[in-house]
């Protein structure tokens, strides 16, 4: 099993907002705290050792359970296929994020939290142990996150849904394909920011939305967009400044016509009805408040913060719990392999049972 891990937010193809949109377990937070590291790490176990013990049927089982994980989070839009991967591809479409597909969402990982419960942890082998304290982890945070519908305030103090859509450069565009995919999702970006504003507005709805004063200014992304003079001012510009010399100089010529008018007829209205709704309907409506607790049903929504930043967690029902301990033993185990691991190395995704 291949275990990724990151600090603080979700796993990706990096291109801009291109696909696995995975939470980190909590663990990881711990040991960043502990050790002072900052940013994002990837930690695994070298795909040698994470084969099961041969004969052991629980270690089969388990994998059974994330190998099928796997294949529903490939399946959902906005993520790639185990063939797309092997070929560096992106993903060709943004993420749904609307609540019909965060209730689909919802059942997944309480399915998965089930049947994690069937396996008895005492009889997996040591390397599977571990995975299975770290996926497990993984699972509930993930669950947390829908359950309190997190979803419904997608912009915070460090970040936005509408940022990371644009590439820093073209490095990333190796083909064609790269670029029409880029195209593609760019295409998806109204839709994308739809979802989002109707997300925003049922929690704002019920108070459920960042404090206010952690908004101030948190619209220069918008800005930066909208007030540009044309497509090619933009940051959604920079992969056909220098775009490869293997390409036709006609296909060249055809992917930047499409890209100017995707980016003036579909992303730049976008950008524009978002800071609308931002600045004149959002901000003002938002809670004034800075604890966590006062948002509705905050003692359990904070408890669920706790878990996923502290490790502090209820090990007999994969839940936060205010009066459990910190969870030593795993932190431990995943401090060793870290010391192990040299250099630490990044792998492909959770659970691809290699």
């Amino acid at each position: 099993m291949e275990t990724v891990l990151a600090r603080g937010g979700n796993f990706r193809y990096k291109e801009g907002m291109l696909g696995m949109n995975w939470k980190m377990a909590a663990v990881v937070c711990a040991i960043l705290c502990a050790s002072g590291m900052a940013g994002r790490i990837a930690l695994a176990e070298g795909a040698s050792k994470a084969k099961a013990v041969k004969g052991n049927a629980e270690d089969a089982a388990f994998q059974l359970i994330y190998k099928a994980d796997e294949v529903w989070r490939r399946a959902q839009r906005g993520n790639v296929s185990k063939e797309e991967e092997k070929k560096r591809l992106p993903p060709a479409h943004l993420e749904h994020v609307d609540a019909a597909t965060q209730a689909k969402a919802l059942a997944h990982w309480g399915k998965v939290l089930a049947d994690l419960k069937s396996v008895d942890m005492q009889k997996l082998s040591k390397e599977e142990r571990l995975n299975f304290e770290v996926y497990r982890a993984q699972i509930v945070v993930e669950r947390n996150a829908v359950r309190f519908k997190e979803y419904e305030r997608p912009v915070n103090s460090d970040s936005q849904f509408w940022g990371f859509l644009a590439p820093l450069d073209a490095r990333g565009f190796r083909t064609e394909e790269h670029y029409r995919r880029y195209l593609s999702r760019l295409r998806d970006v109204p839709e994308f920011f739809d979802e989002n504003m109707a997300n925003m507005r049922a929690g704002m709805a019920r108070g459920f939305t960042p404090p206010r004063v952690t908004l101030e200014r948190r619209d220069q992304g918008l800005k930066d967009v909208v007030n540009a003079k044309d497509a090619q001012a933009t940051s959604f510009w920079k992969p056909f400044v220098a775009m490869p010399s293997f390409i036709p100089a006609a296909e060249q010529e055809k992917l930047k016509a499409e890209a100017e008018d995707v980016i003036t007829h579909s992303v730049m209205p976008a950008y524009a009805k978002v800071l609308k709704f931002f600045d004149e309907e959002y901000v003002p409506h938002t809670v004034t408040e800075l604890a966590a607790e006062s948002l509705p049903d905050g003692k359990a929504y904070y408890e669920s913060l706790i878990l996923e930043y502290a490790t502090v967690c209820d090990a007999a029902n994969a839940g936060p719990s205010p009066s459990a301990t910190p969870a030593i033993t795993l932190r431990a185990n995943v401090y060793n392999n870290v010391r192990q691991s040299s250099p630490i190395r990044t792998f492909s995704g959770i659970g691809a049972g290699k």
